[in-house]
């Protein structure tokens, strides 16, 4: 498998990354929005401003009237105004000039408005203002016209040094607000990569602990993420389930080769007595020697059974069926073992048909009520009900017998597990009966649960579609 190594990257810095990307795009398009929102705002207020200068200025004029014009007071607002970016020209009410400012100043007059011009184009390259002249009436307190003035100006608007001075404070405000971001964004992102990588660290460790065969290395490190806690679970769980198998396949090696090396070498033994005469051929021999045969022949008819099971090998053939008949017919097979037991079987007959393969049903019922006798002591009881609900059926078979601990309950459908570790082919089977009983169940895409409890007895329940379905 090739790896492209140049281009891994640990996640603590890619999240470190991410989320410094993700807040600098954020801060960005927000410094953008506002920014257009503040520009358009101060738009608007320069504008609003200049028409109030505009009316501010007229009445400073006005003021100075007293009967006649003072010619020094007109000097001294008009010049006062000039540097503000507005151009004035007074004049009487005979129309007589009496200042202006293009006539005493007319290079500063022509040096603010460059200057004024340079600075919009250098805020707001387009900008596209242009000089315009507005007239004037001046009148006296008694409402008669006493003069004129006109003023001039960059229209629509035009921003002063001290408005320009204000919007680069605030574009500076805004970058530093973006490095703080940027910066907390550093520290939030190093803070949740640890929360988040950390934890996956430990699962990787744990998964490599798995993968070298170190089973018993179980993860316990919890994260405050629900999703990384369900996968270290789910990691622990395979490392257990992992290690049971490992357990259950080292007790088969020992069960087969237990099972096998005992007929094996009684056989053995039997022929090389025959072979050196000490033993005759005669039939109490040869049946001694059959019924080894027929020993090895059931090993390796489970095992076989066991490899179907491993590979899913199972060819259904549906039908409609009573199943209260396979329950029945089941019985009538055991009805020695139970009149020998004196077991009470409590089963109500009454038609119900569903859609499955009789023949694999009634193995699934063969293991069941086998063991339900096998360990419901003489004299007890043991229940079986069949129950419809809705399109379902439900197979409930319950014994009365010593029951099964919490401890191995969870383990009892897996491959070659026996609750009691000391029982043999003879008194506890191979431990693969009940595997394959749940995987014939699912096969038929239905469903088996347990519940027991140790000293009154196990209840097992199967759920079976009633409606004709594929497998």
């Amino acid at each position: 498998m090739l790896r492209i190594m140049s281009k891994s990257q640990s996640l603590k810095r890619k999240l470190s990354l991410s989320y410094i990307a993700y807040l600098f795009v954020f801060i960005f398009f927000i410094g953008i929005i506002s920014n257009f929102i503040v520009q358009k705002q101060f738009r608007d207020y320069a504008k609003t401003k200049q028409e109030n200068k505009l009316t501010q200025i007229v009445q400073s004029i006005e003021n100075i009237y007293q009967d006649s014009w003072n010619g020094e007071m007109i000097e001294w607002v008009g010049m006062y105004e000039l540097n503000n970016g507005y151009i004035l020209t007074v004049t009487d009410e005979n129309n007589q000039v009496i200042w202006d400012a293009n006539y005493h100043h007319g290079h500063r007059c022509q040096m603010i408005i460059n200057e004024i011009i340079d600075r919009m184009k250098s805020n707001n390259p387009n900008w596209n203002g242009r000089y315009l002249e507005k007239d004037f009436l001046l009148t006296n307190q008694d409402n008669e016209i006493v003069g004129k003035v006109v003023i001039g100006f960059l229209s629509p608007y035009f921003y002063t040094e001290d408005d320009v001075s204000f919007l680069q404070s605030l574009n500076t405000l805004y970058f530093i607000a973006l490095l703080i971001f940027v910066i907390i964004a550093l520290i939030m992102g190093q803070y949740m990569s640890r929360h988040i990588a950390n934890p996956l660290y430990h699962v990787v460790q744990a998964t490599k602990h798995i993968a070298k065969g170190n089973y018993d290395k179980i993860n316990n490190h919890h994260s405050s993420i629900i999703e990384i806690n369900d996968l270290t679970e789910s990691v622990n769980q395979l490392s257990n389930t992992l290690m049971t198998q490992g357990q259950l396949r080292k007790q088969l090696t020992s069960d087969v080769t237990h099972e096998l090396r005992t007929p094996l070498a009684t056989l053995q033994g039997h022929i090389e007595a025959m072979i050196d005469g000490i033993l005759e051929a005669n039939q109490e021999n040869l049946q001694s020697i059959y019924e080894e045969i027929i020993r090895l022949n059931n090993i390796v008819s489970d095992l076989d059974k066991l490899s179907r099971y491993d590979n899913k090998i199972y060819d259904l053939h549906i039908e409609k069926v009573n199943i209260i008949g396979i329950i029945h017919n089941v019985l009538n097979l055991f009805k020695s073992q139970i009149i020998a037991k004196n077991i009470n079987v409590h089963f109500k007959e009454e038609n119900i048909y569903l859609y499955v393969d009789k023949y694999k049903m009634g193995q699934v019922f063969i293991n069941l009520i086998s063991n339900a006798l096998k360990y419901t002591p003489e004299g007890n009881d043991i229940f079986i009900k069949v129950i419809e609900v809705k399109n379902e059926v439900k197979i409930i078979i319950i014994d009365t017998g010593i029951g099964i601990s919490k401890i191995d309950l969870p383990h009892i459908f897996e491959r070659f597990y026996r609750v009691d570790k000391s029982r043999n082919r003879l008194t506890g089977g191979s431990g693969i009966g009940l595997s394959i009983v749940k995987s014939i169940i699912e096969a038929h895409k239905g469903r088996i649960s347990v519940d027991s409890d140790i000293g009154k007895g196990t209840r097992i329940i199967i759920t079976l579609s009633k409606i004709e379905e594929n497998p």
